[in-house]
């Protein structure tokens, strides 16, 4: 292999590399920002704050169980003929199923905080990704599905981008049937740094890792996927190599065979 060939091959397996990092985080957001995760990461971020310890917004402050201790009883009476409770508290809207109400205040304060956790979710913000980090108050938009809807796409991007260096990677690397060995090392390497990121999600962090900690929760999970679609690779690479080796050995017996065959009829 010449010098500036394998000078390319370096430098654009390295951009490969960092392409499938990219792409690994992308897949994680994209995952963790499904609807049943942010719900379980937020609902942990808000039950941090409903004692009036935190401010869910700068300025804000919400005591939610004494708010529904205060309208128990005006719930319990207005759900004797209707089918859910709403109301309003430091600009939030709640609501709560009269189906919940006799759970009793923290069945009530559980199904308040999951209203407010899907207004968030699929609120349209009137911002792109970006901008919306100057125009929201809160980061909350980040958990939202649309953020998750254009995250997705940057996935998808990245993923073309890695599709295009292992083309490449393909036309520089001299002997072809070690592109699938590189490549699977590459991808086990860039899952390497999501195996152990969900330790943030262990013990009582408080409500701005558990609201942080909600980008993580899918970490392991696509660890697993590159770390074994890198063995897949890996493992063809090395069977397209033992294919080789059969072939050779097969050929050396038969040869040797043949020999074997005209000395035979020599001595004859």
């Amino acid at each position: 292999m010449g010098f500036l060939r394998g000078t390319a091959l370096f430098f654009i397996g390295f951009i490969l590399l960092i392409s499938l990092l990219v792409g690994n985080v992308l897949l994680m957001l994209t995952m963790s920002l499904d609807y049943e995760n942010v719900e379980t990461g937020l609902t942990s971020t808000f039950e941090n704050v409903i004692d009036g310890d935190y401010d869910i917004i700068e300025g804000q402050n919400i005591n939610l169980t004494e708010v529904v201790e205060e309208k128990l009883i005006l719930m319990e009476d207005y759900c004797i003929n209707n089918s859910e409770f709403v109301y309003i508290e430091e600009d939030f809207t709640f609501i709560v199923p009269c189906s919940v109400v006799d759970e009793g205040i923290d069945g009530i304060v559980n199904e308040s905080i999951k209203s407010v956790v899907s207004d968030f979710y699929y609120q349209e913000y009137n911002c792109d990704f970006l901008d919306c980090f100057g125009e929201e108050s809160i980061p909350f938009f980040l958990v939202s599905e649309q953020s998750k809807d254009y995250l997705q796409g940057k996935f998808y991007l990245a993923l073309l981008v890695s599709i295009i260096l292992a083309v490449l990677v393909l036309l520089l690397i001299e002997n072809k049937k070690n592109f699938p060995i590189v490549l699977g090392v590459l991808m086990i390497i860039s899952s390497l740094p999501f195996m152990k990121l969900d330790i943030f999600l262990f013990g009582d962090v408080g409500p701005i890792m558990n609201f942080i900690s909600v980008f993580i929760s899918e970490a392991y999970n696509v660890f697993w996927i590159f770390f074994l679609s890198g063995l897949v690779m890996m493992g063809l690479g090395i069977a397209m190599h033992s294919v080789d080796l059969g072939v050779f050995i097969a050929e050396k017996i038969k040869s040797y065979k043949q020999k074997k065959v005209v000395k035979s009829a020599n001595k004859k």
